[in-house]
């Protein structure tokens, strides 16, 4: 298994998301926030995965003008930003890890057909 560093465009995606036209000031500082979140795991990641090597911090920086990804889109982000970040035993318990799961549900939530589907099968 590999693992590498995602760039702040992928992270972006995944969290703009959820934000309907360009976010306030607060709304942006709150999404930078969580973006160095998911860096900060991601690299942890990496560098458990990779113990000899030397990967330096990186600062995010939200890019609020990138394409919103579909819901499927945001699925797939999520998936792969999750696959290289979770090199740690305690990942499953990181806030990182609740921010892309309430992301992931949100983006469930909104796939063609969701609301329609029988919540049993009967």
């Amino acid at each position: 298994m590999s693992a590498y560093i995602v760039d702040r465009f992928h992270i972006s995606a995944i969290l703009m998301f959820g934000c309907t036209g360009k976010p306030d000031a607060t709304t942006y500082q709150i999404l930078a926030d969580q973006g160095q979140q998911l860096l900060d795991e991601n690299l942890r990641s990496v560098r458990a995965r990779y113990p000899g090597e030397t990967f330096r911090a990186e600062l995010f920086g939200l890019d609020e003008t990138v394409r919103k990804p579909t819901p499927l889109e945001a699925l797939k982000l999520i998936q792969c930003l999750e696959y290289q970040s979770n090199q740690n035993r305690d990942y499953y318990a990181t806030e990182a890890f609740r921010t892309l799961h309430s992301i992931r549900q949100a983006a469930q939530r909104k796939l063609p057909g969701w609301d329609q589907a029988q919540w049993d099968f009967a």
